[in-house]
């Protein structure tokens, strides 16, 4: 009796162990952020190229931004402590249906900085920062987003355009 009674033990020892080897990963997915490979970049054309390629990006100097970025794919954009401006009386940012656009500023220091843009000798004041077309999502994580619009949109949702 001895002997069954043991049996019985190892067994049920060993189901419960491959229980919890299985059940493990399923909260440690559902809690683990998807890793996102970055590209360091110091100029507008690189942020520019980047970001229209889909490829994920981080500022390691201040950039202004004075030409329009459609942002096609998911991608996050980590401001990483430094400044982000546009000096463009439009959005520079355009992020297509069924893309999504991250970005942080969870690094201290991280802003976007809207500044007034000079066109034909006199000033133009910009719209904001990111357009949101249909179907398209903005995440913002952190950071400090300054700014005097025409609109008072920094991020605008359009659900008529995509």
């Amino acid at each position: 009796m001895k002997n069954k009674t043991y049996r019985f033990a190892a067994a049920a020892a060993l189901l419960l162990a491959l229980a919890l080897v299985f059940a493990a990963p399923v909260g440690a997915e559902e809690t683990q952020e998807t890793q996102v490979t970055f590209y360091d970049v110091s100029t507008p054309d690189e942020l520019k190229s980047n970001l229209i390629a889909g490829k994920s990006v981080k500022l390691v100097n201040a950039i202004t931004v004075s030409e329009l970025i459609t942002i096609p794919n998911d991608v996050t954009l980590d401001l990483n402590g430094q400044t982000l401006s546009s000096n463009m009386g439009g959005r520079p940012f355009n992020v297509d249906s069924g893309a999504t656009f991250t970005i942080l500023g969870t690094t201290e220091n991280s802003k976007m900085l809207i500044s007034e843009a000079v066109y034909d000798g006199g000033s133009v004041k910009p719209y904001g920062f990111v357009n949101v077309n249909a179907d398209s999502s903005l995440v913002v994580k952190g950071g400090s987003y300054i700014g005097d619009t025409v609109n008072g949109a920094l991020f605008k949702a359009d659900p008529n355009e995509g």
